[in-house]
Parts: C-alpha cells; structure tokens; sequence
C-alpha cells in the first residue's frame, strides 16, 4: 500500500470472494484486500469476525494500520463494537462485491456508510439536500420551482377495481409516492368521483399515510363542483376553462393545468389567478414516442417562460414502449430534470409497470445526483442495474473441466413435485406427489423449500438435484 495515500482502505472478505474483491481492486494501490482463514465471511456475525482477528496478529496489524474498515453488508450485528476494537472505523459495505467500485468512490468524495445497514441502503438514498426555491406545498408535499427534487405523483387509474384499489394504495404508498392522484373517466360526474376520494382517504388513513391527493378533473361539469371534492390537487385540461365560468375554488387547492397548446394554457392560469388561486403547475403534455415526443420537449423548454411549476409526465410513454419499465425511467427522469420539471408523474396502467413507482425513485434520485455533481450518472451506485452491471463479471477460478454431453432423466418412482408461485403472497408452493406421501410445504426461501422437501420426499440424488 502506497504511503502516498490519503485514505487507506481496508476489505474484509473471505477465500471464496477474495478473487472478486481482488479483481475490481486491482487498480486500486490504497486499497488492501484482508482475506479471513473462512471460506464465507458473509456467513459470520460481527463478534465472530472478532474473535477470528483477535487470534492473528498478522491481520490485526494490518487493519490498524488502515484509516477505514469495511466489511461485507450481509454480515450480521452492530459493527460499532468492532470499530472500538480496532480503534478504527469499520463499516457495512455492499451485498456484492460488485458495489465496491462504489463504495470507495463514495468514501473518498467524504461520504459515510453505516455500522448497521449494508451500503445499498446508504448509496441508493435520495438526496436529503439539494437546495431549491419552493413554489408552494401540495398538501404536506413541497413542489420546487424548478427541479431537483421532483415529487412523484402516481395515479389509480379509473378501470381500477374497487377491491384492488387497497392493496394499490398499499404499494404505492410503500414504494414512495408522493401525491396519489385519482383517475376518473369522461362519463364521471361529482358523485362518482367523491365516492372514490372517500375509499381512498379510508385507505390511506388506515394505513396512517399522510400523502397528498388529488383528483382528475374529466369535465366543466366536475370542475364546477369540484370544490366539494375536499382534495389537495386537481388535475384539469385547460381547454375545460372558459371565461364568463364561475369557479368556487379554495385557495389551498393546487391546480396542474395541461394543454399541448401554450396560449390555451396561458389563458386559463390568468383565470385562476384572478380569482386568487395561484398554486399552479402546468403540464404542456408529453406526446407519444414516434408521435411529437420530440417537438413536444420543444414545448416544455418554452412553457419554462411562464415561471410555474411543470408536470413531466412518463405515464404517456412508458406503457407504449416494449422494453422494461427500469429502463424507460432511467431515460425519462434525466430528460425531465433536464427540462427544469417539478413533478414527475406515473400510472401503473398494466402488468408490466408493476413497482413502477420504485423505478421512478431510484431513477430520479440517481439523475438528481449526477445534476447536482454537474455530469452525467456513470460511476454512480444504480439499483436499475437489474439484468446487466456496469463492471464485467469476474474471471473463473478453476481451469476447465471433462465436457459432459447433454443426457436424458432417470425418472423416480417415489414420486414427482408440482412447483408453482404466489406472486401476491411472494411465496413459492411446492407439492409432492409420492406413492407413498404427498406433502404441501410453502416458503419465500427457495433453498430452504428444496432442503425440506428432500428431507421429506425419499427420492434420489438426481431428483433432488433437478429440483434444486
């Protein structure tokens, strides 16, 4: 280790992962990988590490030697009484090796990771400060003038079921919406809308919520008897704004007011704030990909002229792409810090944009970090790394091996498994039909299910190995 360096960086980690850890560090002259005599450091709890660098001489001069400490995030206890053992700092890092590129970039830039929580909780958290003018509150949800940050406002569509709106309001509030906003169809009148806001206030305030709401406005008809709705934010197409039309509006309701064309909505603000409502946000509309996107970002860098929050909405454009919503968000949350949005607006419309909600955080939090460093996200820690990671995988341990050709099963005539999956429930379901037992068992660990159902089946080795 150089004695050049300003931080001298230690890694805690066993022999299985040592050839890992090396491998992304090896341009790293201030780090220094300490191998543990166990095969799995991930296994142990912080006291054992202990009582292993205790017995060593070796590596405990090594780690005091060393200005930082971190161990691996899945090691279990409070690495707080370890630090004091060391007399030196010793943190959680990532679950993977693959974040420790990341870990060290993060270090050095004078951050700080934590003795209980493993470092994908601590990279992966929005920013707490980001300065910023605030325009006015939507309820309890203050809206910049300008982002970053933006607020997420995600909808319950109007086709959502009555019985599934509680387990919808369940995850978005759980995933991190800020404002729920109330879908409704052009055939909804008053009544209709206020029976919904109701069910959904009920819901929220069982589960102890205090998210924002909002309502979207299908008609002059709503817009006039809006005020009945009781709700933070109404979301109205201008065009719905006439002059001579009486509006009994309180003056806390925010109002989001979309329209493709910039004089129409410019004509329908000078009616509200004449009247003394003045919490506006303005959506210019963003047009389908292959059908005006582009001339409508066009759009949204001339309604900055008008110095009123802007709704970029992703809703339009996600369901209409065939590619995975992660992805989609990644793209669309740097164009709308790009276009100075405040708000930033999403429907789980299908399938498809499930968690979608969660993907728009992680996505905005990562181009609100890269906007405020003042270049673009590659380096930083992404959860939306899903399927491929931005380091290559590591190299093989072992050298290559005898080829065996693809053969065909010896079946077993104990009996056979019917294995199938709750997705509500985040359970896997086996079943096994023997000629001597049948047995059901249930379980969200997949490698504990197959050791019991062994345990249990008396079949052969190549079964449980199939199963497994």
């Amino acid at each position: 280790m150089s004695s050049k360096c300003e931080m001298k960086i230690a890694l805690i980690t066993g022999r299985a992962a040592s050839y890992i850890v090396r491998d992304v560090t090896k341009n790293e002259e201030c780090v220094n990988v300490v191998v543990l005599p166990v095969n799995v450091v991930s296994l142990l709890s912080v006291e054992s590490i202990r009582k292993i660098i205790a017995k060593n001489d070796e590596l405990l001069s090594i780690l005091r030697s060393s200005d930082i400490i971190v161990i691996p995030g899945l090691v279990r206890g409070d690495t707080s009484e370890l630090s004091r053992y060391l007399k030196k700092p010793v943190y959680k890092g990532t679950k993977s090796a693959v974040g420790i590129p990341y870990i060290l970039k993060y270090l050095r830039e004078g951050g700080r990771l934590d003795t209980l929580k493993p470092a994908d909780e601590i990279l992966s958290k929005p920013l707490e400060r980001v300065s910023y003018e605030e325009a006015f509150k939507i309820g309890n949800v203050s809206v910049s003038l300008r982002g970053p940050p933006l607020r997420i406002i995600s909808e319950v569509p109007p086709h959502a079921e009555d019985e599934n709106i509680g387990l919808m309001i369940s995850e978005l509030t759980k995933e991190g919406a800020d404002i729920i906003l109330i879908g409704s169809n052009s055939n909804w009148g008053v009544n209709k809308i206020s029976k919904r806001v109701k069910k959904v206030e009920k819901l929220l305030e069982e589960k102890g919520s205090k998210i924002s709401l909002g309502v979207e406005v299908p008609s002059a008809e709503v817009l006039k008897g809006s005020t009945n709705l009781n709700v933070d934010l109404l979301y109205i197409p201008a065009s719905l704004v006439q002059e001579g039309t009486s509006f009994d509006l309180d003056s806390k309701t925010a109002l989001i007011l979309a329209d493709r064309d910039l004089t129409v909505l410019e004509k329908a603000m000078g009616l509200f704030l004449e009247i003394g409502v003045n919490k506006i946000v303005l959506d210019p509309v963003l047009d389908l990909p292959l059908f005006g996107l582009t001339d409508s970002l066009a759009r949204y860098k001339e309604c900055l002229k008008f110095k009123r929050p802007i709704l970029f909405s992703a809703a339009n454009i996600v369901e209409e792409i065939e590619a995975d919503t992660h992805g989609i968000h990644a793209l669309l949350a740097t164009m709308a810090i790009e276009l100075g949005a405040s708000l930033y607006s999403i429907v789980i419309d299908s399938y498809k944009s499930i968690h979608e909600v969660s993907e728009a955080r992680e996505a905005l939090r990562l181009a609100s970090e890269a906007w405020k460093r003042g270049g673009t996200e590659k380096g930083l820690y992404s959860k939306l790394l899903i399927i491929k990671q931005s380091l290559p995988p590591p190299p093989p341990r072992l050298p290559p091996g005898e080829r065996i050709e693809p053969s065909g099963p010896i079946l077993d005539k104990a009996g056979y498994f019917v294995i199938d999956v709750d997705h509500r429930r985040n359970v896997i379901i086996v079943e096994f039909r023997g000629t001597q037992t049948s047995f059901r068992l249930e379980s969200n660990d997949g490698l504990s299910l197959a050791r019991e159902a062994v345990r249990r089946a008396n079949i052969s080795k190549e079964h449980a190995a199939y199963l497994g």
